[in-house]
């Protein structure tokens, strides 16, 4: 074992010196590279800035739940369910595929939507223009037939 131990020491220094050379090539190779810079909105009501000196603050915009009234019979209301099969935001108007039962009360596919109309989804409140196609709504609809509620994805 000790005729081969300054063997063991030029082989270790070999190894030693590689593993530092070879670190230093690897941080040679990966030089820091400048921010990409977005060419769309933020997301989520955040600040973007391209000022390091700038603090960037994020802002959460937390939406509401209202509460919406149960259906009143008494006063003419019916609840209908149906598939979203087109949404016209500018006329404020559903186009729906309506699901049947025995107990359902048949309407026109257009629904017109009132402008205090509550939308929501299953965590809150949203607009008219979020609803797609393909969406299973549920809607309070007053004695004019026209939608007071609307839950999107129920």
């Amino acid at each position: 074992m000790k005729k081969n131990a300054p063997m063991w020491i030029m082989v270790g220094i070999v190894v030693l010196l590689a593993g530092f050379l070879g670190f230093k090539a690897f941080q040679e190779k990966t030089s820091p590279q400048p921010p990409v810079q977005a060419n769309f909105p933020p997301k989520g009501g955040e600040k973007q800035t391209t000022d390091p000196s700038q603090e960037i603050k994020e802002v959460k915009q937390e939406r509401k739940k209202s509460k919406i009234p149960e259906t009143d019979p008494e006063q003419g209301e019916i609840f209908v369910e149906g598939e979203v099969k087109a949404v016209d935001v500018e006329k404020r108007i559903l186009t729906i595929d309506q699901h049947m039962d025995d107990n359902s009360v048949s309407i026109t596919p257009n629904v017109a939507v009132a402008k205090d109309a509550i939308i929501q989804n299953k965590e809150s409140d949203v607009t008219l223009g979020e609803i797609k196609v393909g969406d299973i709504v549920g809607m309070i609809l007053t004695k004019d037939r026209q939608a007071r509620a609307v839950l999107v994805n129920f």
